[in-house]
C-alpha cells in the first residue's frame, strides 16, 4: 500500500508531569488591565505567561525598552504641563 509506514510506539508519555503544586484555597486574583488586553489581542500565551510566570524567571529588560520607557515617561511628563487645570492629587499620608 502506497503511502503508509509504520510508527514507532511511544517510549515516553506526551502528558505533562505530575507535580505535586500547593494548593490553595482561594485562587489568587490578579487585575485585567487595558495592557493584559492588549497582550491578550497580540498572542494568548504572553498574556498567560505575564499572569502565571515566576518573575524570577523572566529576563530582564533590554536597554531599548528602558529608553523607550524613559522617553514616554518624559513625554507624558511634558504634554501635562501644558494642560492649565491639571492637579496631582494631593493624599493625606497614611
Amino acid at each position: 500500500m502506497a503511502g503508509v509506514g509504520y510508527l514507532k510506539p511511544l517510549t515516553e508519555s506526551r502528558r505533562l508531569p505530575d507535580h505535586s503544586f500547593a494548593t490553595t484555597s482561594e485562587p489568587q486574583p490578579f487585575w485585567v488591565t487595558d495592557f493584559l488586553l492588549l497582550q491578550y489581542q497580540r498572542c494568548s500565551r504572553r498574556a498567560y505567561l505575564d499572569t502565571h510566570r515566576d518573575r524570577a524567571e523572566a529576563d530582564p529588560p533590554s536597554d531599548y525598552l528602558q529608553k523607550i520607557k524613559q522617553d514616554s515617561a518624559e513625554h507624558r511628563l511634558a504634554v501635562l504641563e501644558d494642560y492649565d487645570g491639571f492637579q496631582r492629587p494631593d493624599y493625606p499620608p497614611s
